[in-house]
């Protein structure tokens, strides 16, 4: 026999006689009983929305949800609170899509049955969603508050549990885990904005915060709920009839001002989201900067504000008319009816009416990627330009004695040669950092070539009394430098994604070891043929200044972040205005603040830190070192009387191995990562996305060993002490591709140019521009007044013990960076809005960061 019920279905845990107040101990409880099952989601500076309303914005992003909606908060923790008996029946609910999600989400997970009722206006995508997701899903009723009715009958019927998805008392004590998280992330928040629909969430939000906070901005001053009707709305997510018993007296006393956006403000919201954020959020996520953008919260200029965006499941068509709808109202488009003359000129004539305007013919389709040729050409040129980048960086080391000789110099100052031109180089990376996040890439470029082929050629005309003005040249020349090698990189990253950036990273980084050895070969080559060091410094200008043409003609500026993966990562306007110098300034300093609170970044910069130490050090003075054996082996009581064909022989060598070991590292660091990375082969046990640290790590420990018995081996087998040079460069080189591939892996395309400039500036800095430097002076300082050759040479071998420590150093950092990776990976996609992978059972890295 079936039973009958009231025409108005009471909620017996939403009961307006009795409210529930959810207390402050209730939402701490849920924020450790959802812990490992919910996204803490990162709460990302706006520096877009900053600069327009004068606030000091942060989003919340709790879009980036698993389901795409905070609403997973509350699901969780009223399911984690069922009776046996109540999981076994099941639970009923109703709901427009967001709180059917993560109820049929986390049921599946926990093994509960879970029956949603969802409105006929509910957005097709959410309720195939709910279905993929294992849900009984039932559509019916014209608003929810008839679907409302449906699923508190069927509840009843069936004994099952109904949760509300704004008014239960647990789904209010979850909502308000956001407002902790908050405040752990933004401690000085002066204002939380929070759309209201039922009320849960800001109900929830509020306690959390003027409980630990109470000068927060958050308040509602009505005496009762008030029936609404239901009308058709963007923010379709905020459409009930009426606001919970519950949420209500939660939430009394505790918001300061409630502030009504109409449909144009969250239209227009969700378009500055998309274009200035690159975030895709529905309506009722964009109400809160719907407020910002409204003017009527002016007072909260220079205060930090949190808007929280609290989903991002819109429909697909709605989207497409939100934005134009958005650019209508933003008075960017316009549709027009024209009659045009049949005449041929008569289409020309509006055509052209238009240009002389200054209006673009909008088209709702994207124009079509930049072909696979296009792309490849661009590396290459910058292949080109990075392999001469290194060759003019060594053709001076292969000339070294040669200056030394012309200017009068010792060892000191002949490091300080290569000093000179890194301190200069790493003092303007940041200069080009942050040029590069915020100007056309291409242009600095060109720039920054144009300054490096000017100086070196002129700095081959410096006469012998002015070693100063030699040295300038040199800073010079590090100037120009800086502005290609942090940029282009980042334009790598833009082109290409995944296993592919990989593989071009590569190719790009194969430019170190041959570049530097054809920079040996070429400056001994060249100064032996004419008789003079200068014309060994000549030819890359010459080479440089036909790349400053290629790059004019093929290389192209690509929209930053375009080749990552997703949808939610959208271009910037590149016609839209720059922003003040000032305000740029502060979005960097906001910048650096994100990069020093990155660990991986941290221990992976000062880990290849320690190997540029080693590198830079071992590249200027190994050939060198290597003269002064030789000269001590031919009996010389100088090495300066050593012949050309000696000291030609040496740098040929030397730059040989240099090549070779280089292309073979750089091939096997980026090999063994990949492998290590999909658990390939050898790896096919050990898969891992910590990959990219490990292998550096691994390469420098190779190092170690080989560079240490290498330099104790020079003059005594000239086979031996190459083929360990050639294990050392080896190992040495491992590191070239995936350092920057571990970069861009935990760093966001916007913020990547800085990045880049600051572990350029850090690792010479403490690297190459001290080491060369250091080792010179001290090799003399053990030295004393002995003039020998192998005095010479001792001074320096024991001088490069140094070095084999910090590979020691550089294989510690690069282990600590390969324990961090995961959590700034999973930071990364979150401030991309990109959802966690799931974990995969094979996958004991992404199980154990779950």
């Amino acid at each position: 026999m079936s039973r009958t019920f009231p025409a108005e279905l009471i909620d017996p845990c939403c009961d307006p006689a009795k409210p529930i107040v959810v207390g402050m101990s209730q939402i701490t409880e849920a924020a450790y009983g959802i812990r490992g099952a919910v996204e803490k989601t990162l709460c990302r500076y706006s520096r877009a929305l900053s600069h327009a309303t004068g606030i000091e914005v942060y989003l919340k992003m709790e879009q980036t949800q698993t389901t795409g909606s905070f609403k997973e908060r509350g699901a969780r923790w009223a399911l984690m609170n069922l009776t046996a008996d109540e999981k076994k029946k099941g639970v009923y609910a109703a709901s427009a899509g967001n709180h059917a999600q993560a109820l049929c989400i986390h049921g599946n997970k926990l093994g509960i049955p879970i029956t949603v009722v969802m409105p006929r206006h509910a957005p097709i995508k959410k309720i195939a969603q709910c279905q993929q997701l294992g849900g009984n899903i039932i559509v019916k009723g014209k608003d929810i508050s008839e679907s409302r009715h449906v699923a508190l009958t069927q509840s009843l019927e069936a004994g099952g549990k109904y949760i509300n998805g704004y008014d239960h008392e647990h789904v209010i004590a979850g909502a308000g885990t956001v407002g902790l998280e908050i405040l752990d992330q933004v401690p000085d928040v002066s204002a939380v904005l929070a759309s209201v629909g039922g009320g849960g969430m800001i109900a929830g939000v509020a306690t959390a915060i003027k409980n630990l906070r109470p000068q927060v901005d958050n308040s509602l001053e009505a005496g009762q709920p008030i029936r609404t009707p239901v009308m058709p709305t963007l923010a379709d997510g905020l459409a009930v009839p009426l606001i919970g018993f519950n949420a209500f007296a939660t939430a009394l006393g505790k918001i300061d001002e409630s502030i009504v956006v109409d449909e144009k403000t969250i239209g227009l919201a969700i378009l500055r989201l998309v274009e200035m954020e690159k975030i895709v959020v529905e309506g009722a996520g964009a109400c809160g900067v719907g407020a910002l953008l409204s003017g009527r919260l002016d007072k909260y200029k220079g205060k930090k504000v949190v808007v929280v965006l609290s989903g991002g499941n819109i429909d697909t068509t709605q989207l497409g008319r939100v934005m134009e709808r958005g650019m209508a109202w933003d008075n960017r488009l316009v549709r027009f009816k024209v009659s045009v003359s049949d005449r041929p000129w008569g289409i020309a004539e509006l055509t052209e009416l238009v240009a002389k305007e200054g209006l673009m013919m909008y088209s709702p389709n994207p124009p079509p990627p930049p072909p696979a040729w296009r792309k490849f050409t661009v590396v290459l040129i910058l292949f080109v330009i990075n392999l001469l980048n290194y060759a003019d960086r060594f053709t001076i080391a292969g000339v070294l004695t040669d200056i030394q000789q012309y200017y009068n110099i010792d060892n000191d100052m002949g490091g300080l040669l290569q000093t000179v031109f890194i301190i200069f180089f790493m003092l303007f990376s940041p200069v080009c950092g942050f040029l590069g996040d915020r100007y056309n890439r291409k242009w600095i470029m060109v720039v920054g070539i144009f300054v490096w082929v000017l100086a070196v050629f002129a700095s081959t005309f410096v006469p012998a009394d002015k070693f100063w003005l030699f040295l300038l040249m040199r800073g010079i020349v590090g100037v120009g430098e800086a502005s290609y090698a942090v940029v282009s990189p980042s334009l790598i990253g833009d082109l290409y994604s995944g296993k592919r950036r990989s593989q071009m990273l590569m190719l790009y980084y194969f430019a170190i070891p041959v570049g530097s050895g054809i920079g040996y070969v070429i400056g001994s080559q060249l100064s032996a043929t004419f008789g003079s060091w200068e014309w060994g410094m000549r030819l890359t200008p010459a080479f440089g200044a036909f790349c400053i043409v290629l790059t004019c003609l093929f290389v192209y500026e690509p929209e930053r972040g375009s080749a990552e993966p997703g949808e939610t990562l959208l271009p910037k306007d590149p016609d839209a205005p720059k922003e003040p110098m000032g305000n740029q300034m502060l979005d960097y300093l906001h910048d650096l603040r994100m990069l020093m609170k990155n660990p991986t970044y941290i221990f992976s910069t000062f880990g290849y830190t320690a190997l540029v130490f080693v590198t830079g050090t071992l590249s200027w003075w190994v050939p060198t070192a290597m003269s002064h054996a030789k000269a001590h082996e031919l009996g010389l009581n100088s090495t300066d009387l050593l012949s050309d064909e000696y000291k030609l022989d040496i740098n040929l060598k030397f730059g040989t191995v240099t090549i070779a070991g280089g292309i073979a590292g750089v091939c096997i660091g980026a090999l063994l990562a990949e492998m290590l990375r999909q658990g390939q082969l050898c790896f096919r046990f050990f898969k891992t996305e910590r990959a990219c640290p490990i292998i550096c790590a691994i390469g420098a420990l190779i190092g170690t060993p080989a560079l240490f018995i290498a330099m104790h081996v020079i003059g005594h087998s000239e086979t031996e002490s190459y083929a360990l040079m050639f294990i050392t460069i080896t190992g040495l080189s491992f590191n070239w591709s995936i350092n920057v591939d571990l970069l861009m892996s935990v760093v966001v395309p916007w913020r990547r140019n800085s990045s880049i400039a600051w572990q350029i500036l850090i690792s010479h800095l403490f690297g190459d521009a001290a080491g060369p430097y250091l080792i010179g002076m001290l090799s003399d300082r053990f030295r004393g007044a002995q003039t020998s050759p192998w005095s010479r040479f001792v001074s320096l071998r024991t001088a490069f013990y140094i070095p084999n420590a910090f590979c020691i150093l550089s294989v510690l950092l690069f282990f600590i960076a390969s324990m961090t990776v995961l959590r700034d990976q999973a930071v990364y996609r979150r401030e991309m809005g990109h959802p966690s992978p799931a974990p995969k059972k094979t996958d004991r890295d992404l199980l154990l960061q779950e």
